[in-house]
């Protein structure tokens, strides 16, 4: 987000879970706490062809030298939407974060220099905003490491400019499917490096990626959506998906929901066609804060651009106060002056605990959309 990094400390997130119309609701629990994830997996030495090569695996030797071709098209809807087309190399999203194995592997995709995430198959939808992108996609072992081909990053490049989101688009309410009707199922499990790895699975269902955002709506093709604690992540384009997302100690519920060509949801006998995981997330949040600490609880509603509660209040020199937000929207808390932050959204009510040491009046505000919540009077 282009900011300090924020206090994990300060935010207290609480997952709302949904009820799944269709689809299996299961739960995984992970022996792992967010702050001791897994260290990322060292390059192996490499066999049969290939052999480690300082930040990369060369394998210029191997068999089948790799190659790696990239178009990237504006989505109707808005971002962009990517394929990847290569040789010499199979996706084995099962085997991320594992041993080197000649032959196959993952790719990593860059936005504008940075990275935006991995690919575990030939589409991806990005999110982006409208304007020009330089788009870069290299292909990687299953541990990370860069393939090489004479020292060289096996790699594509293009630019491409994304679309302003067309004003009044929306979806339908919803798309009655054809009998039989599509299925879908959802694993969840956590990466050993970092993230989750997702993978679904469908019946009667066909993933047409090049059809995203058309008003060609033909039953038993689409993509799918994904969301966490009813957060919308990613569209999905095939059967595996990345989600980097560091998640707190807890219940996180994942939902992969089937969506027509159009983005409407897939329905059948007017439920949607969904599935629901819910992971949990072993351990404590080291001093997350709460408003049982605190001399002073000043609690807020954010709906949309209106902000119940507002306005100035009173803090004493010393005292400590417990600001409880609840939003209808993702966004980032910061305090300024304090410089305290607290991501936001709709899974719950976010807790900041400021300690009044700082005389002056202070603005707190959402970060990325710059609304005014309130002014502290520290005095």
């Amino acid at each position: 987000m282009g900011r300090p990094p924020f206090r994990r400390a300060a935010a207290v997130l609480a997952a709302a879970l949904l009820v799944a119309a269709c689809g299996d609701d299961t739960t995984t629990t992970t022996a792992d706490t967010v702050a001791e994830q897994a260290a990322p997996a060292e390059m192996a030495e490499t066999t049969d062809g290939g052999h480690s090569h300082g930040e990369g695996i060369e394998v210029g030797d191997a068999d089948e030298i790799p190659t790696v071709a990239i178009t990237a098209t504006p989505d109707a809807k808005s971002g962009i939407n990517l394929q990847v087309q290569t040789t010499g190399i199979a996706f084995a999203p099962e085997h991320a974060s594992s041993e080197h194995v000649l032959g196959e592997g993952h790719a990593h995709v860059y936005v504008d220099g940075e990275k935006y995430g991995r690919l575990y198959g030939e589409w991806m939808h990005l999110d982006v905003e409208a304007g020009e992108h330089e788009i870069r996609v290299d292909l990687n072992a299953n541990d990370h490491s860069p393939l090489l081909v004479d020292g060289e990053p096996v790699d594509d490049v293009v630019t491409v400019e994304a679309p302003e989101p067309p004003s009044g688009h929306g979806h339908a309410e919803g798309f009655e499917a054809d009998a039989p009707h599509p299925t879908v199922a959802l694993t969840v499990t956590e990466d050993p490096k970092s993230g989750w790895n997702v993978q679904v699975e469908t019946a009667d269902y066909t993933f047409a990626p090049e059809k995203a955002s058309t008003m060609e709506t033909t039953s038993g093709e689409g993509h799918a959506h994904l969301y966490v604690d009813g957060r919308k992540i990613a569209r999905m384009y095939g059967e595996w998906l990345h989600v980097d997302e560091d998640l707190a100690p807890g219940d996180h519920e994942f939902r992969v929901e089937l969506s027509a060509n159009d983005h409407s949801p897939y329905l059948a006998d007017g439920a949607p066609i969904e599935a629901v995981q819910t992971v949990t997330v072993a351990g404590v949040l080291e001093d997350a804060p709460s408003a049982d600490d605190a001399d002073q609880v000043i609690e807020v509603e954010i709906a949309g651009d209106s902000v119940d509660n507002g306005g100035r209040h009173e803090v004493s020199v010393g005292g400590t106060v417990a600001l409880v937000i609840t939003s209808d929207v993702d966004d980032e808390i910061h305090v300024h002056g304090y410089d305290l932050y607290a991501d936001i959204g709709p899974s719950g009510p976010a807790t900041v605990l400021v300690e009044a040491t700082i005389p002056g009046v202070w603005e707190v505000e959402l970060h990325d959309s710059g609304l005014f919540l309130l002014e502290l009077a520290v005095s």
